[in-house]
């Protein structure tokens, strides 16, 4: 839906400026009168777009502006229940609260294309991302939306750590559960930037809509790894009952 609005803003000042051409060029007679008397309805037209062209793009911006608040309050109410998160996984299983993420996403996107999108994070440490669309089945949250099961991950250990050094042809013949579901591009994209992953589902009404995760870097562990599973269940059955999710 984004995507469909983001081109119909494009397209709608391209419509108005041809239909406001094509009715100068009416009226000044060129190329010539009986050109434009043969093409009447094209005035027509052009006039109608050029009434509704405006009442669409304010229309549009106001969608847009609203949609913009719900997902701002959304993100806002999540981001405080991971926080919540990091907190207790500092305390009780000794993370290391600049290094720790805890990230929260739901399926978005057209039947055909379902897709996890973030909705909110919480990281002392800025990472760059990985520009990876995480689909049902790629990724530790793509195995978690496939299997709509807990997933505890680490990454820096094999079998997926002996990856590291594999090449494009190589990486083809690895099966897809050893290598998550993951293109030999996606691998470059998230290079060894995770150590541990563990993603919880969010269901809701017996249907999967997103996960909850926490990510480390590599040779970080947990300590009592079963408290922040426990807690991240808690978590993403909260993010399940809001209504804005």
């Amino acid at each position: 839906m984004r995507r469909l609005l983001r081109r119909l803003v494009l397209l709608l000042p391209v419509l108005a400026t041809l239909s406001a051409i094509a009715v100068g060029l009416a009226r000044q007679g060129w190329p010539s009168d009986q050109f434009w008397q043969a093409r009447s309805g094209w005035i027509l037209a052009a006039i109608l777009v050029s009434a509704i062209v405006p009442l669409m793009q304010a229309s549009i911006s106001e969608l847009g502006e609203k949609k913009r608040r719900k997902e701002l309050e959304r993100e806002a109410k999540v981001r405080g229940l991971l926080v919540a998160v990091l907190v207790y996984v500092v305390r009780h299983c000794n993370a290391p609260w600049d290094l720790t993420g805890i990230q929260a996403f739901l399926v978005a996107g057209w039947p055909w294309n379902r897709h996890h999108v973030r909705i909110a994070k919480v990281r002392m440490q800025t990472a760059t991302e990985s520009g990876v669309r995480w689909k049902k089945g790629k990724g530790v949250i793509g195995v978690c939306w496939k299997t709509r099961h807990e997933q505890t991950v680490h990454l820096d250990a094999p079998p997926f750590s002996e990856l590291k050094h594999a090449s494009a042809a190589d990486w083809a013949l690895v099966p897809a559960e050893q290598r998550y579901g993951l293109t030999y591009d996606d691998y470059l994209a998230i290079g060894d930037k995770f150590g541990t992953i563990v993603a919880i589902p969010v269901v809701r009404a017996g249907s999967y809509i997103g996960c909850v995760t926490l990510d480390l870097p590599p040779g970080v562990r947990l300590e009592h790894p079963e408290l922040a599973e426990e807690f991240l269940v808690g978590t993403a059955e909260l993010v399940s009952q809001l209504r804005e999710v």
